[in-house]
């Protein structure tokens, strides 16, 4: 009787295995590939209360090609200069408004959509070339750029 359930269990349980493996490796890299935990409305209080607390303690140390952006009512915080090659940003919006980032130059325009919510932590990985870049919010039809979300990214 027990082999039954076995046989009919089996499957089911592959198959629920078989989808989340695909679903890991999207290849799109989470905050977690960069060392950030989670500070989206979703997560998990305990995940929360450590994003809070790293945020507070300042930005953290990432891994070589990641890079922390942090959006706020009205002001994007990141680097001025990077080095050429893959590049994944950790966006944080620690603002109350939505906001994202968009990068333009070199022949490409990456944007993260959708915008970022108050709390919310994503990435967006970048192939950059040497030269120089427009990082800016796109928000509000250029109003949040207009109000100071924006720089010049140097990539050498």
């Amino acid at each position: 009787m027990h082999r039954w359930i076995v046989f009919l269990i089996a499957p089911f349980v592959l198959t629920l295995g078989l989808a989340s493996l695909v679903a890991a490796q999207d290849g799109t890299p989470t905050p977690a590939d960069c060392g950030v935990p989670d500070s989206s409305p979703e997560a998990s209080p305990a995940v929360e209360s450590t994003a809070t607390e790293a945020a507070a303690e300042g930005t953290p140390t990432l891994p070589e090609g990641c890079v922390m952006v942090t959006l706020s009512e009205w002001k994007i915080d990141m680097p001025a200069e990077l080095p050429a090659g893959t590049t994944t940003f950790v966006l944080r919006n620690v603002g109350e408004f939505p906001h994202t980032i968009e990068i333009e130059g070199q022949g490409i325009e990456e944007v993260l959509e959708p915008p970022l919510q108050a709390g919310e932590t994503k990435t967006l990985t970048v192939d950059l070339e040497a030269g120089t870049y427009e990082v800016y919010c796109p928000v509000g039809d250029g109003r949040h750029r207009e109000q100071g979300m924006e720089l010049e990214l140097t990539v050498s």
